[in-house]
């Protein structure tokens, strides 16, 4: 950290060490300051719970709407093709109230406790068939489940 304002110059959130295991990483930053800018990906990173349940509560003053905006700018061609139209549909996490509030609704009643209860036979026993499907040995869990996965 340096400055009158706290500032993190090494903060990668996307580095694979700090991906393999963010808590040291995390206990050291708390340590000195409750945030801190971080240069590398243009943002403030907030790093004690308080502070961040405080902030998921205040939309009138935090926004969401960039959640889910790349850390890292896109190609230009990839800027160019969004210029020309493209509409993101919002999402719960990139929303602010009302839309946020709208999308909530639908997703309580959606996964409910009643209803993932209703669901969690079906779940269990397509997850267990996806395993049991996979040739032993070394894989990678995700395309090995993914490729076999298909709607009943």
């Amino acid at each position: 950290m340096t400055g009158p304002c706290p500032v993190h110059q090494g903060f990668d959130p996307l580095a694979p060490d700090y991906l393999a295991d963010p808590y040291p990483t995390l206990a050291a930053v708390r340590g000195e300051a409750a945030a801190f800018y971080a240069p590398d990906i243009d943002m403030w990173v907030v790093t004690r719970y308080a502070d961040i349940d405080a902030i998921f509560k205040d939309p009138a003053t935090y926004s969401a709407d960039i959640t889910q905006a790349p850390v890292f700018p896109l190609a230009r061609r990839a800027q160019q093709i969004l210029a020309q139209g493209f509409g993101a549909t919002p999402t719960m996490s990139n929303s602010d109230p009302p839309k946020h509030t709208r999308i909530r609704a639908h997703n309580v009643k959606a996964f409910s406790a009643r209803r993932i209860a209703v669901l969690e036979p079906k779940v269990r026993a397509k997850a267990q068939e996806l395993v049991a499907a996979i040739t032993p040995g070394r894989i990678d869990l995700v395309p090995a489940v993914t490729t076999r996965c298909r709607p009943t």
